[in-house]
This record gives C-alpha cells, structure tokens and sequence, in this order.
C-alpha cells in the first residue's frame, strides 16, 4: 500500500521526490533541522501509520462481519423463538396478545446470496461451516382458528 499524505501542500510523489534527492545527489549534504535521515525518519513514520490504519480497517471490518453474522444468527433464533412462542400461547390469549404486538423485521430476501448461503462455504482455516439447512429456520405460517390447511394443488394430466 503506498503512503498517502493527506496535505495541501503537495503531492506524495513531490515529496518523495524530494527525498530521494536527499539519498542521490544531495547525499550527505545538511541543513538546519534537514537532511537524509531527518527525511527517512519522517517516511518511515507515515509508512508505520498507513500500516497501523491498514490494521485497523482490517480488524474493523472483521469486527463488522462479526456483527453482521451475530445478528443474523440472533435474527434467525428469535424467529424460531417466536414461532414456538406461538404455538405455545395458542391456549393463553394474555401472552398471545403479547405476542402479537411485536413486530419482527421480515428477511430480506431482495439479495440473491442469503448470509446462511454465505456461511455454508468453507471457512478460511478450511473448517466447514453449519451447512445453510441447519443455519436458515423459517416460522411457520400462522393459520387463524378454525381455518383449515390449504388443499395440495393438482395436476391433471390430459
């Protein structure tokens, strides 16, 4: 990755330049608070930082991807947690009521790749993950009181 300075000043190849003139023709010459090492010093500080902030965005985007993975696996689990709620509150209208007046995000299903579907693939210790199946747990579709399953659709072959 190459050093970028974040200056009005000039660019970072014009200032590069100038220090290459200081390990070239102007080798061994000093000035007041300048010369060849003064110079290096100086690049290597901005090459220490650009690689701590390369670091840095590396273990923050890991940490992201974490979150991400963390909430997707709660989001399944408090699905499955619901539909199961569900079932058992069929017999106590109170917590059925409470049960009603939450609101879960819906999937999203607008993505072609789910993270479940991401997960499945292999990990980069070359360990496994939970197969999609195992990861991906859809509630089941609430019937009303009284309704009956819908009939399985036919085919007639002619």
């Amino acid at each position: 990755m190459k050093a970028r300075l974040k200056t009005p000043v000039a660019s970072v190849e014009s200032m590069l330049a100038v220090v290459e003139l200081f390990r070239g023709p102007l080798k061994g010459v000093v000035f007041p608070g300048v010369d060849a090492t003064v110079l290096q010093t100086a690049v290597e500080n901005i090459e220490r930082s650009t690689a701590a902030i390369a670091t840095a965005q590396a273990e923050l985007e890991a940490a992201q991807n974490a979150l991400v993975e963390q909430q997707n696996a709660l989001f399944v689990k408090v699905h499955q947690a619901m539909a199961y709620a569900r079932v058992f509150a069929e017999t106590n209208p109170e917590l059925m009521s409470e049960l009603e007046r939450i609101s879960l995000p819906k999937r999203n299903t607008a993505s072609p790749r789910s993270s479940a579907e991401k997960t499945a693939e292999e990990k980069p210790d070359g360990e496994l993950a939970e197969p999609a199946a195992a990861v991906e747990v859809a509630a089941p579709a609430r019937r009303k009181r009284g309704q009956k399953e819908p009939a399985e659709p036919t085919t007639t072959e002619e």
